[in-house]
């Protein structure tokens, strides 16, 4: 009988374990924006707030950026633009990382016309 009960309880936990490793990607990486309420160059100004809605850590996130403008300087540091043809930026804030569940965030301003459709197209993920 306990045979049987210590089999149920692995069969049960393993169910529980594998919960916590579903795998993450792109459409996990959630990007909201708002007008902060300033202009930059007469331009309204953007703030963009990045999280990971997925429980495992993911890294080297990229977005897809191509055709992005900005008259604001975007700290390096925290976003990576590349202007060449495929157009995607990496996120570089704390080495690329964003820890799960919403726990972290990376956030930028940015100032254009209009508001730039950013869209997550890769990423790693770290569950182990």
């Amino acid at each position: 009988m306990a045979k049987i009960l210590l089999l149920c309880a692995l069969f049960f936990m393993s169910f529980i374990i594998q919960g916590n490793c579903q795998p993450c990607g792109p459409s996990d990486i959630e990007i909201s924006q708002s007008k902060t309420g300033k202009k930059v160059q007469n331009k309204p100004e953007w703030k963009v707030t990045i999280q990971n809605k997925c429980v495992c850590t993911q890294q080297d996130i990229e977005l897809d950026c191509k055709g992005f403008q900005t008259t604001e300087p975007i700290d390096p540091s925290i976003l990576a633009v590349n202007q060449n043809a495929t157009g995607e930026c990496l996120i570089v804030k704390d080495g690329g990382i964003l820890h799960g569940s919403r726990v972290d965030q990376v956030v930028f301003n940015y100032a254009w016309d209009t508001q730039f459709p950013f869209k997550a197209i890769a990423t790693s993920s770290l569950c182990s």
